[in-house]
């Protein structure tokens, strides 16, 4: 088993001279800035995969006290059904709330509990406010920034090396 993690660095190793390769060749400038665009942004990604993962777990507890204890869980055969379906622990509030990142099927999900408990409205738009919509155009904007910046680090190279 320890063999096959020297194995991975190895290829990871290989993989890296590749690149350097391919970042020599001018035919694949395009290409080489592709890679190296993707690479700068592994941060961005790693760490908005912490941010996303902390405001699920966030929303997923606010959850668990608006939606998992309310009174209509006991009296309401559809609200029960979908609480049940979809919020009955921390781990399947979070793992719906995926949902409402990827803004996949979530009408069905949030539709029928603000028609029985319409201050859950806040709780919804406050989701796909935050999540989807301004946490991600943050991300673009900042993976954007970052291709400018090497954008104008690439203009500005060939001038150090006259």
């Amino acid at each position: 088993a320890k063999n096959w993690g020297f194995l991975m660095v190895l290829r990871l190793m290989r993989l890296g001279r590749l690149a350097r390769t391919v970042r020599l060749l001018v035919k694949f400038r395009v290409l080489w800035m592709l890679v190296r665009g993707l690479l700068s942004s592994a941060g961005t990604m790693f760490y908005t995969m912490v941010l996303v993962t902390i405001m699920l777990y966030v929303f997923g507890a606010m959850a668990l006290e608006l939606i998992t204890n309310n009174s209509l869980v006991d009296t309401d055969e559809e609200f029960r059904s979908i609480v049940q379906a979809n919020f009955s622990t921390l781990g399947e509030s979070m793992l719906t709330l995926v949902q409402f990142v990827c803004l996949d099927s979530i009408s069905s999900i949030y539709r029928p509990l603000i028609q029985k408990e319409p201050y859950l409205i806040f709780y919804f738009a406050g989701v796909i406010l935050i999540v989807p919509i301004v946490l991600m155009n943050l991300v673009t904007a900042i993976i954007v920034n970052s291709a400018l910046d090497q954008a104008a680090a690439d203009r500005e190279a060939p001038q150090y090396h006259e």
